[in-house]
């Protein structure tokens, strides 16, 4: 366990940071409640059924209303949107005023302009430590055809750098 090795913590902490990830928001709307919160714990889990999942940590302020939520929307955001990562990163912040964005098929916030769209239903969630493991059933997907917003070594980095390699 970490606290039995304070020091592991720390030498994952570090280890992570050479680990680039892309950035999203994930949105929900429980009646009539918005929230969002920007998250690098995303990931694909199967293309059959297609299933996708995110870590919220159970400090923050939108992960009781998160909870509650059936469907949720997921904007991987765009390489031009270091700013709205930010905003979303920040607690309190009217959030969606700062931003545009709309309600998806599913009805749940999408921020405009992100890299790609993905809304689903939320089928299962895990306490693990400090953070909860929601596991999402994607019913739509849609790719924009822009770079994403990567983060790396504590920065964010325009996606652009990613096109050198196709």
């Amino acid at each position: 366990m970490a606290e039995d090795h304070p020091a592991i913590v720390d030498q994952l902490r570090a280890a992570l940071r050479s680990f680039p990830t892309g950035v999203t928001v994930v949105a929900a709307d429980v009646d009539g409640t918005r929230c969002g919160l920007t998250i690098s714990a995303f990931t694909s889990v199967s293309l059959e059924p297609p299933t996708v999942l995110f870590c919220v940590n159970s400090a923050s302020k939108s992960h009781d209303v998160l909870l509650k939520a059936d469907q949720v929307g997921i904007s991987l955001l765009a390489g031009s949107q270091a700013d709205i990562a930010m905003t979303f990163a920040t607690a309190g912040a009217d959030k969606f005023g700062a931003v545009d964005w709309a309600a998806g098929r599913t009805g749940s916030p999408l921020i405009s302009g992100a890299a790609a769209h993905l809304e689903g239903t939320v089928v299962d969630r895990h306490s693990i430590g400090t953070h909860t493991v929601f596991i999402v059933k994607v019913a739509d997907a849609v790719g924009h055809g822009r770079d994403p917003l990567v983060y790396f070594e504590r920065r964010f980095v325009h996606g652009e750098i990613l096109a050198e390699s196709r």
